[in-house]
Parts: C-alpha cells; structure tokens; sequence
C-alpha cells in the first residue's frame, strides 16, 4: 500500500484528489 507521498509523486489523486492539498502536501514534503 503506497503512502499519500507516493501517491502524489506517482500523480495519483489523493485525499479526494484536491489540488489544493496535493500543492501544501507537495510543498510540505519537498
């Protein structure tokens, strides 16, 4: 099972797949 960062970094929508978050979660995690 990926990670939500794994996600993101594999372009998987995430936590309902808001862009918004995907930027923070992004930016927060480099």
């Amino acid at each position: 099972m990926k990670t939500e960062l794994e996600k993101c970094l594999a372009g998987e929508p995430f936590y309902g797949g808001d862009p918004e978050i995907v930027k923070i979660a992004a930016r927060r995690n480099g």
